[in-house]
């Protein structure tokens, strides 16, 4: 019985002393901060070695010192993280406390790491619900911040941020990229926020497959009219249209007397996609022509197509 007991307390006694050596020989966690980049908290850490995943605590800094208890988020990023401050519900202008451990693949646990302490300043909320179909949209009515107005930065699939085309707008949609078909393209969307927030975080990206030209820069083509008739026949007006494979927004056109520049007189605009457009009161058999170019997206225009000659009767 004496040999027995000697036995087993012989076992627990190695089991324990393994246990031990494991904890003592387990990497530390050498390096770890937290910064807010507007409404993301950044985390960079270091470890002796690699761990299977690490675990990062938090609590505010009038609640409790112990990271045990707190609440807590595991990630399996090695060296850096970034988070919303939404996501972790944290309360801004209030310090938080964040510590860090690592635990290895047979479950064993560093030390905490840390306080790191962080005030978490105001910030400019970041959009969401973006949708990209050629015309891109978002929400931000549910946000506490207000914006004053809204950035998308836009390029060919797989471009690096600061590398795109940027747009600004002061509404939740736009139409105004430019896509050219058979291309598929990322977006991101980022607000500018009143009471000098400045601008929150690029949300995306989304991305979008172009079946077809928007706002590309070409030239109209293919004109044609035909003449517009009042209830008792008489020949009034003419209904001018065109074609434009870039499928862009605005257009500039003008009906003037025969071999009269296009810039003769007061240029018309349409800024809806239209290619059409209808003149009344024309003088029969009197002879005119019609002018049209595209405004391009960036504020360009293509050259004159045309004339056009007109004349009903």
């Amino acid at each position: 019985m004496k040999k027995f007991l000697l036995f087993f307390v012989l076992i627990i006694a190695i089991s324990c002393s393994t246990d031990d050596a494991d904890n003592e020989n387990i990497a530390a966690i050498t390096q770890f901060t937290v910064e807010q980049s507007s409404s993301q908290l950044v985390f960079n850490y270091n470890a002796e070695s690699d761990f299977e995943y690490y675990e990062i605590a938090y609590n505010l800094s009038t609640n409790t010192n112990d990271p045990d208890n707190s609440d807590r988020f595991t990630t399996l990023e090695s060296n850096t993280l970034s988070k919303p401050i939404s996501e972790l519900y944290l309360f801004t202008d209030n310090i938080w406390l964040f510590w860090i451990r690592g635990i290895d693949s047979n479950g064993n646990t560093s030390e905490w790491f840390g306080p790191k302490a962080v005030d978490i300043s105001s910030y400019c909320e970041d959009v969401y619900d973006i949708d990209f179909n050629g015309y891109i949209s978002w929400s931000y009515y549910n946000n506490e911040t207000e914006a004053s107005y809204f950035q998308i930065q836009y390029g060919v699939e797989g471009f690096e941020l600061g590398e795109g085309d940027i747009l600004q707008t002061n509404n939740q949609f736009s139409s105004d990229l430019s896509l050219e078909q058979g291309k598929s393209y990322d977006a991101y969307v980022r607000a500018y926020c009143n009471n000098n927030l400045g601008f929150s975080e690029w949300v995306g990206p989304v991305s979008y497959y172009a079946e077809e030209n928007s706002n590309v820069c070409l030239e109209p083509y293919n004109l044609s009219y035909y003449t517009e008739y009042n209830f008792f026949g008489d020949p009034v007006g003419a209904n001018i249209s065109w074609n434009d494979d870039g499928n862009n927004k605005t257009y500039e056109f003008n009906l003037v007397g025969n071999n009269q520049s296009p810039e003769s007189s007061a240029i018309d605009t349409r800024e809806d996609y239209g290619t059409q457009i209808t003149y009344l009161q024309l003088t029969p058999n009197a002879e005119y022509d019609f002018y049209v170019r595209t405004v391009c997206i960036d504020g360009s225009r293509t050259s004159w197509t045309g004339p056009l000659n007109v004349k009903i009767n």
